[in-house]
């Protein structure tokens, strides 16, 4: 049985931000829209199955560093 988990918590394994998870749903002929699941009209779970899918993706990923704190 595939293991369900939010799209935030997809998202962080996959690396990138939520939107980028829902902008991608939204698309048609998604490759994602398969492993989505709404349960009782709640928020929707996406299976760990799919994560492979999107690694597979070429979707950039951008990362964006901290700048350092000084001290005085």
């Amino acid at each position: 049985m595939a293991e369900y988990v939010s799209i935030k918590r997809f998202a962080e394994l996959a690396d990138v931000s939520p939107q980028s998870i829902y902008k991608r749903l939204k698309k048609e002929n998604n490759p994602l829209q398969p492993f989505v699941k709404r349960v009782e009209g709640k928020k929707p779970m996406i299976s760990m199955e799919a994560l492979s899918l999107y690694e597979d993706t070429e979707e950039p990923v951008i990362h964006i560093e901290e700048p350092e704190q000084q001290t005085s």
